[in-house]
């Protein structure tokens, strides 16, 4: 897609007493400017969480635009000032994302300057056009992958600790009554980021749960350490013919979101028929999850695996973790969806 065939979705925050009225004032005055941005009225800029921020990126929009009153002039005393924060705090997020910080901006225009008004948002499309549809501009990872992020992201901005470490900093910011943006960037990136990304790390891992014969491939706890991606939990099993139908079962209502078993291959398993028993106990719990239509839940049959490997081959282990690591990345896209 080529800039000149590109027409960003852009979605405007703005203030009742202020941008709001510009842009209704602009309209009276008939000025033109470019017709891409979708006005939500809200009272105040202070008003604005940026989950709204996060959640019209995740729906569509290319760009977020967000005007209030100027500096001072907030009817509610402190909003506009509070909205600085809350924009610092939504552009860190944005990089943690992988989505361009420049996709969203904040602006102030009184509610007399409807000209003002007309060249942020001119401005502003013209820089969304130049970034290109969201996840494809330059150093982002894609749509598919930046929207994942985002759906993590949005989870994470509801978290309590997150919220609470970004309502301490308004408050001592507050107090101090000192909104420099180097104050605010600093604040943000000690204060909310760490906490943030700490919530964002956990939710972003995939839980997956192994059930692995301690005489497969070594595939021992310690034997595995620094090699198994994070999200994943072993379990050792002395043989994979102890695997019951209820442990698989059992692992999803824990949080799991996929079960793998590791065991011998046939002709190498120490107990002769364990890999069989393990085998077809993982086919009847693949067949009850279709059965009683679970997978109207989310959970689908595909998301239990069986591995048979060697003992003691590396190769076999290398091969096993990667398949672990792909059955990682494909529910990651599927939760998504």
């Amino acid at each position: 897609m080529t800039e000149g065939d590109f027409n960003p979705r852009i979605l405007g925050l703005l203030c009742h007493w202020c941008c709001y009225a510009a842009a209704d004032g602009a309209g009276v005055s008939r000025y033109q400017y470019p017709p891409n941005m979708r006005a939500i009225r809200v009272m105040c800029t202070g008003r604005i969480d940026m989950r709204f921020i996060l959640e019209a990126f995740k729906v569509g929009a290319d760009g977020v635009f967000a005007g209030g009153c100027h500096l001072g002039d907030c009817h509610y005393q402190t909003g506009n000032y509070e909205a600085m924060v809350m924009a610092e705090a939504t552009r860190q997020v944005l990089k943690m994302c992988g989505v361009n910080p420049e996709r969203f901006d904040l602006q102030w225009a009184s509610a007399a300057e409807g000209p003002r008004f007309v060249q942020f948002i001119t401005d502003f499309t013209m820089k969304v056009k130049e970034l290109g549809p969201l996840g494809e501009g330059e150093g982002e990872p894609g749509r598919d992958e930046a929207l994942r992020r985002l759906d993590v992201a949005i989870r994470v901005a509801r978290n309590k600790k997150v919220r609470t470490a970004f309502g301490v900093l308004a408050k001592n910011l507050h107090k101090s009554g000192n909104y420099d943006k180097d104050t605010i960037l600093q604040g943000v990136t000690q204060k909310v980021v760490p906490a943030f990304e700490k919530q964002f790390d956990e939710l972003e891992m995939v839980k997956i749960i192994g059930f692995c014969c301690e005489n497969a491939a070594q595939l021992s706890v310690e034997a595995l350490k620094g090699v198994i991606p994070k999200g994943v939990e072993i379990r050792p099993l002395p043989c994979s013919k102890d695997l019951e139908v209820h442990m698989i079962l059992d692992a999803f209502t824990e949080g799991g979101e996929a079960v793998f078993v590791v065991g011998c291959k046939v002709d190498t398993c120490q107990n002769k028929t364990g890999s069989l028993m393990a085998s077809k106990r993982v086919k009847y719990a693949k067949d009850l999850i279709e059965e009683l239509g679970l997978e109207k839940l989310g959970l689908s049959s595909d998301r239990v695996k069986m591995f048979l490997t060697e003992q003691n081959t590396t190769e076999d282990i290398i091969c096993f973790i990667d398949k672990i690591k792909q059955m990682k990345q494909r529910i990651s896209k599927e939760q998504v969806r």
